[in-house]
């Protein structure tokens, strides 16, 4: 059985600060059906750490903790406050923009030192209520409490993805490409024809059977949702849970064969 991925985001500045995040590690890890990610040591930008934000892909919710990393003063004027570490903030950000794709509500808990307030870039837009970090202990008993009483969402791998595409024709990954082309979202059933004619030059009969038969594999995988309309045409949308996955197994492939 799979777990779920909670992703655990903490500042390394200090010997303190490694520990909290190995501990709130340890414990989602002793927590039946759940699996921790720390990347402890490793926040930069290099290739070899990809698997940082994987993992923010892939996670089912998000631990934060905001250490204080100082003073910053308003030149203009002259008011204060204190930051936390750009890492964390950056987190947020990546995982509210997931939310902003997927559709889907990721939960987070989130503590914060006493001096911290607000956060920092795109995560100032986001809605993170932060509790008063206090002593490791605390922290982690409120970890342990918040995985029993909160609803995660279902956990989306890339090996359920796999299973589903690898039930789909050749022509019904052409017509997807298509759907995407169209933006994904509400496309006209109508529309989608017209424009898989005109990309590959087919008849309308072919033109009529690809799109009815990849409508019938996408429908029973839920790779899309379909939108009946008697007035103005039946629409599809890609599945929000497996968009991203969708579009970026079409971009691989077009890497290869452009012609797709």
């Amino acid at each position: 059985m799979e777990k779920t991925l909670i992703f655990v985001s903490c500042g390394q500045n200090t010997p303190d600060e490694i520990s909290i995040g190995r501990a709130i590690k340890n414990t989602i890890d002793k927590t039946v059906g759940f699996e921790g990610f720390f990347a402890e040591g490793e926040q930069n930008l290099n290739p070899a750490n990809t698997h940082i934000f994987d993992a923010l892909r892939r996670c089912s919710g998000a631990v934060f903790l905001f250490h204080d990393r100082g003073e910053i003063v308003n030149s203009s004027d002259g008011t204060s406050r204190h930051h936390s570490s750009l890492w964390v903030n950056q987190e947020v950000a990546i995982l509210a923009y997931r939310k902003y794709c997927e559709g889907i509500d990721i939960p987070i808990i989130a503590f914060a030192e006493e001096n911290v307030i607000g956060m920092e870039g795109v995560a100032k837009g986001a809605i993170v209520n932060p509790q008063l970090l206090i002593k490791q202990e605390n922290e982690v008993e409120q970890v342990k409490n918040w995985l029993k009483i909160t609803q995660f969402p279902s956990v989306v791998s890339d090996e359920k993805f796999r299973q589903k595409w690898d039930t789909l024709s050749p022509e019904t990954v052409q017509v997807l490409g298509i759907l995407v082309d169209e933006g994904g979202l509400r496309v006209k059933e109508l529309t989608l024809k017209r424009s898989v004619k005109k990309k590959f030059l087919w008849d309308d009969n072919k033109v009529h059977q690809a799109v009815r038969i990849a409508r019938t594999q996408l429908v029973a995988v839920n790779l899309i949702e379909p939108i009946h309309n008697l007035n103005s045409g039946d629409e599809l949308s890609l599945h929000p849970t497996w968009q991203l996955h969708i579009k970026r197994k079409l971009k691989r492939i077009n890497r290869v064969r452009p012609q797709l």
